[in-house]
């Protein structure tokens, strides 16, 4: 993605002369960072689509991790919409100005509220496992994970549809939250302006801080808080069964028993490390975001602290959806040997088709030419 400073010009509102600070933020957060976080996720996010899509992992849970890929891979790509908009404002193209109005931060912002809420269905789901057994059957099932995962789309595309409505294609120079220049030329530039100043209108501020609460602040809270009370009791019961081991070693012959169960305690245990991590990036990356998402406005664009501040929330947000591949392959033994199998047989791949090309173009024999009345 690469930056052009040729068309769009901050202005620092004090003394009317170019902030090219922002200019230099751009380009490192979104010229720079911002691909390369991308690059890595969309890898990452697609190994873990094809990695998961095996009949080992079948389970409820990995259900839930398949469609946490899926979000997280269309949120990355959508992304790269948004940082080509915030980079070059302004375009020559009505339709792709209609684009950037009406649809872009609402194709962006649903998969990753979805995202957001498949993270707390696993939460939930783990808590259950661990902390409620004897009801965990009622909601560890398909039919229940696709009710869940339905209602976090509904929820995550109603939740968002307002932002549909905040902006408009106009011409540049007729837009006064834009601090566009247009070059000297005929052509007409067309921005997505917006319709009003957002931080200047109760309805919206009451509006966007509900919606953050919806699908920041509270999933924080819900995974946190789940997450903990999940592990506090699963090293309790990891320390109860751990001694119904020693006393089943003490009082046998056999140095090698052990107690039913212990297979799923260890898959346990790599679930509730995987869902630690995710809860430690999960605060991190997204409490910024959340902040910004509820005061987002245009009038700000050319104030260096604002454009600083959204620059780290967005990149640290593309990295929340990027991590998620990674996460699985440290804290899960069983997706890094499918992880290691996969690799290994796709360089197997790639390898016997060069081999294949290799004898097919560069080995094949080699006519003579031929000389005058030899061929036919």
């Amino acid at each position: 993605m690469g930056l052009d400073t040729g068309v769009r010009w901050f202005q620092n509102q004090e003394n009317n002369t170019i902030d090219t600070r922002i200019v230099e933020v751009h380009y490192l957060a979104y010229g720079i960072v911002s691909p390369i976080i991308i690059s890595a996720g969309i890898v990452g996010n697609l190994l873990t689509i094809l990695i998961l899509w095996n009949p080992k992992f079948r389970g409820v849970t990995y259900k839930y991790f398949v469609i946490l890929a899926a979000s997280d891979l269309i949120a990355l790509l959508c992304s790269i919409s948004v940082f080509v908009h915030i980079v070059q404002e302004a375009t020559r193209s009505y339709t792709t100005a209609a684009w950037y109005s009406y649809l872009e931060n609402y194709f962006v912002n649903v998969p990753m509220s979805t995202s957001v809420f498949t993270v707390v269905c696993v939460t939930v789901d783990r808590f259950y496992s661990i902390c409620r057994p004897a009801k965990f059957s009622t909601i560890h099932s398909p039919k229940f994970a696709y009710k869940a995962l339905f209602l976090t789309f509904v929820v995550s595309a109603v939740v968002w549809l307002p932002v549909c409505f905040l902006k408009t294609p106009v011409d540049a120079g007729d837009c006064e939250s834009s601090y566009f220049e247009p070059p000297d030329d005929d052509e007409t530039w067309w921005v997505a302006c917006m319709r009003y100043d957002t931080l200047a209108e109760p309805w919206y501020l009451m509006y966007s801080w509900s919606r953050q609460t919806i699908v920041t602040f509270i999933p924080i809270v819900v995974i946190t808080v789940l997450n903990a009370m999940t592990i506090r009791s699963f090293i309790r019961l990891s320390k109860r069964r751990k001694e119904m081991i020693v006393n089943s070693v003490l009082g046998s012959s056999s140095q090698n028993a052990s107690t039913p169960g212990e297979g799923k305690m260890v898959e346990e245990s790599n679930l509730v490390y995987l869902l630690s991590a995710v809860v430690l990036t999960f605060f991190i990356t997204m409490v910024p975001v959340g902040i910004f998402n509820a005061m987002y406005t245009d009038y700000l664009s050319s104030a260096f602290k604002y454009e600083v501040f959204r620059a780290l929330a967005n990149d640290l947000e593309i990295l929340n959806h990027a991590l998620n591949f990674y996460m699985y392959i440290l804290c899960s033994s069983q997706i890094r040997l499918t992880c290691r199998t996969f690799v290994s047989q796709c360089a197997s791949a790639v390898y016997s088709f060069l081999q294949f090309t290799f004898l097919v173009f560069i080995k094949r024999p080699v006519r003579s030419p031929c000389t005058p009345g030899s061929c036919v």
